[in-house]
């Protein structure tokens, strides 16, 4: 065998061993919402933490190009 097929299949088995660990690591939250968190909204408007309180939430942040 050569050394590139070595090297691809070893990079497999790396790759295939920590996957599942950086995905566990991003699943859970880490810190808590601040209190003090507010956004404003498309229409304008304001949404602040207790908005979220007691349901599961996903923020998406984007910035105009």
């Amino acid at each position: 065998m050569d050394c590139m097929g070595r090297f691809l299949k070893l990079l497999l088995l790396v790759c295939a061993l920590v996957a599942p660990l950086a995905c566990d690591y991003y699943a859970k939250p880490h810190r808590a919402l601040p209190e003090s968190f507010a956004v404003n909204t498309l229409d304008g408007g304001t949404l602040r933490a207790e908005a979220f309180r007691g349901k599961p939430w996903v923020i998406a942040v984007w910035l105009p190009g």
